[in-house]
């Protein structure tokens, strides 16, 4: 494997890195480990398809705008506004670092398609060297070595290019780590303050 493609697997693995991940509570009793916040077409939070509620369920019986969570084998809703304008702000900064990363996937697909072009042209190269091996009339071994340089310089520039989508890359990772961190504190104090205030409703 070349040093680009376990660059771009490496970058690829951290843009898939889902939404739904960015709030790992503890699996200590009593916290809050599997809830989603659905805010207009916008649903994130933390859940698996082991919840014995769909999200689609909820939205079928609650409209657009609810939370969902469940804690100590008691699942609950909120409709409450408040407590919504309240999650809506605990999840602007992860709404920045989703900015941030479209930003990155952006430029990864940029660079995709430059190497896309680069591994053309490689291939062209490697058949014409493929006929001066065979001793085929009209091309020659400096002809093949003049198009290997120029094949060699735009895989350069594509390398320059993936390494500054690296490093933005690694900021988004950076930001995220920080972002996820806070937010798991606040979701957690706004579901616990939901609960002590009677506005979180029991679903089972």
């Amino acid at each position: 494997m070349s040093r680009y493609a376990r660059s771009s697997a490496w970058i690829i693995a951290a843009i898939l890195w889902p939404l739904t991940q960015v709030a790992a509570f503890t699996t200590h009793t009593g916290v809050i480990r599997r809830y989603v916040i659905v805010q207009g077409n916008s649903t994130s939070g933390s859940w698996d398809e082991n919840d014995s509620t769909s999200t689609e369920e909820l939205r079928r019986q609650l409209g657009d705008r609810f939370a969902w969570f469940r804690k100590d084998g008691y699942e609950y809703v909120v409709t409450d506004s408040a407590v919504l304008d309240e999650l809506d702000r605990a999840m602007q900064p992860q709404k920045n670092v989703n900015r941030m990363q479209a930003g990155v996937n952006r430029a990864q697909q940029r660079v995709n398609e430059m190497q896309g072009r680069v591994n053309a042209h490689q291939h062209d190269v490697n058949a014409m060297q493929a006929q001066v091996n065979g001793h085929e009339s009209g091309i020659d071994q400096e002809m093949v070595n003049e198009k290997q340089s120029d094949v060699n310089a735009e895989q350069a520039d594509v390398n320059a290019e993936q390494a500054k989508v690296n490093a933005m890359q690694e900021k988004v990772n950076e930001e995220q780590r920080r972002v996820s961190a806070e937010l798991s504190r606040r979701v957690q104090e706004i579901f616990e303050a939901a609960l002590h205030s009677g506005v979180a409703t029991k679903l089972r």
